[in-house]
């Protein structure tokens, strides 16, 4: 049985992106998936400091939040899924907290990034278009030399809102998302 760590980055949870991550969850029903909606999860951006997590990872002000319980499941699984949505061309502001806020876990600590690098992921952006912005994302969360697997799930593709959350009753975007997991 594969440990498998959702997170979905978007700021509402009733949109597509947690669809997504329940239509995940009902495809890998023979594993253990553990859904993370991150906009119900205590991260603190980066603010209001000296850079302490720089010279000791443990020195960050933030270090109470939810962010090291984060990145240990994500250590933990066999595969991760990172959902994100669109938001003006870029990464939502929850995925440049989780993701900046990596200093205060792996700094000065080699062995533990590279063992988050080797998780194998998976990235799911609801986007009706490819932006440059997230084809680079995942080079900060793979190891060097790894192509990360990548799908774009366009709303408009599935003639539904990008904001009512019904993609997912799409057969189409159904049948991509299980391609997906099975490439």
């Amino acid at each position: 049985m594969m440990n498998i760590a959702i997170l979905h980055f978007s700021a509402r949870n009733s949109g597509n992106c947690a669809a997504i991550a329940r239509h995940l969850r009902q495809l890998h029903s023979s594993d253990a998936v553990t859904i993370y909606p991150l906009a119900e999860m205590a991260i603190s951006p980066c603010r209001g400091c000296r850079c302490e997590c720089f010279a000791r990872a443990e020195a960050c002000p933030h270090a109470a939040d939810d962010v090291r319980s984060l990145y240990s499941a994500i250590l933990r699984a066999d595969l991760a899924y990172y959902i994100l949505p669109n938001y003006a061309d870029f990464p939502p502001a929850l995925y440049f907290a989780f993701n900046e806020r990596s200093n205060c876990f792996f700094q000065g600590n080699e062995a533990l990034l590279n063992a988050y690098l080797a998780v194998p992921k998976r990235f799911i952006i609801v986007s009706n278009q490819p932006t440059p912005a997230f084809d680079a994302l995942p080079q900060y969360h793979t190891a060097e030399g790894t192509t990360p697997k990548l799908l774009y799930l366009p709303p408009r593709r599935y003639c539904h809102s990008s904001i009512n959350g019904t993609m997912m009753e799409a057969e189409e975007a159904q049948e991509l998302l299980r391609k997906f997991i099975h490439e």
